[in-house]
């Protein structure tokens, strides 16, 4: 059984073939090819990575626009139906006294063996006409 296992697999090992050989066509065309395709990757890290043009003029807060988007949201079934027999959402809302709630706050000191602020990057906003930056040193 063995004996057979090995003569398949030197037959099958035979039969497989690579191509190795390539006509000069086929080569220029593949080197053609990965040269396109380095230079795309090239143009992508320029462009993502690329130094923005620094100016030192100071960013104004009114320049700045916020636009908040409000969406509405509709649920399509009745809640009703998921909640339990007599459910009130209020009940209790007014049962707790607060004159007799104390809150206590424990303090801890942690030392975490670091001065975080050395570990922390350095932060400098930079801006330009076309980009908002937060460079970190």
């Amino acid at each position: 059984m063995k004996r057979l296992v090995i003569i398949f697999s030197m037959f099958l090992a035979l039969n497989i073939n690579a191509k190795t050989q390539f006509t000069e066509e086929e080569h220029s065309s593949l080197n053609l090819e990965y040269i396109n395709l380095e230079n795309e990757l090239f143009d992508l890290e320029q462009i993502m990575f690329e130094d923005f043009i620094v100016t030192n003029q100071n960013l104004n807060i009114e320049d700045l626009k916020v636009i908040e988007v409000e969406e509405d949201v509709e649920i399509n079934f009745n809640t009703k139906n998921y909640l339990p027999e007599r459910f009130n959402a209020q009940k209790g809302m007014y049962d707790i006294d607060w004159s007799k709630v104390e809150l206590v706050e424990i303090e801890e000191d942690i030392d975490l063996g670091l001065n975080t602020k050395d570990e922390l990057p350095k932060i400098e906003n930079k801006s330009n006409s076309k980009a908002i930056i937060a460079c970190l040193e």
